[in-house]
């Protein structure tokens, strides 16, 4: 999860990482619906009905022009917040928060059409769902996504080598 700009190091780093394992990747990026019944199993939460959080969500795909191109012409984001419960399992992830994210809520946001999720609040959350979601044919040519999606792998693995 970047929560700060990103250095030309870790430009460099993300190359690397990108140049070691994409010719191994295939696309295998869940749904929407994939990862609403992923979460569901394992984490209690409530939908969000909050347009503001919706319009994160729809920005989050609209203004990044990388993903913006995966909508089809003159579809609108479909859009899904999820809140995940301090309860049960969910309290774990909120006791495993991030000094960044100490008394935030978590939240879960996924765009159906794309398949982009966003997590806010809870770092251990996002790696699992960055390994859990996949990359699509289009993810896997951009460095970044992919090194992402490694380091998340190798994260929710404890540093485990990915074999692919």
């Amino acid at each position: 999860m970047l929560t700060r700009p990103p250095t030309p190091e870790d430009i460099i780093h993300w190359r690397q990482t990108a140049a070691r394992y994409r010719s191994s990747l295939k696309p295998n990026r869940k749904s929407a619906d994939e990862v609403v019944a992923y979460i569901e199993s394992r984490y209690p939460f409530h939908y969000s009905e909050d347009p503001k959080m919706h319009d994160v969500v729809a920005k989050n795909v609209l203004l990044n022009a990388f993903f913006a191109e995966k909508l089809p012409h003159g579809a609108r984001p479909s859009t899904r917040v999820l809140l995940i419960d301090n309860e049960g399992q969910g309290a774990a992830l909120y006791d495993e928060q991030d000094d960044f994210f100490r008394d935030s809520p978590i939240i879960v946001g996924i765009e159906a059409c794309t398949r982009h999720i966003l997590v806010e609040g809870s770092s251990k959350l996002f790696d699992e769902l960055t390994a859990f979601v996949g990359l699509d044919i289009k993810d896997i040519e951009n460095d970044f996504l992919v090194a992402q999606y490694i380091e998340s792998l190798q994260r929710v693995t404890n540093g485990t080598d990915i074999i692919l």
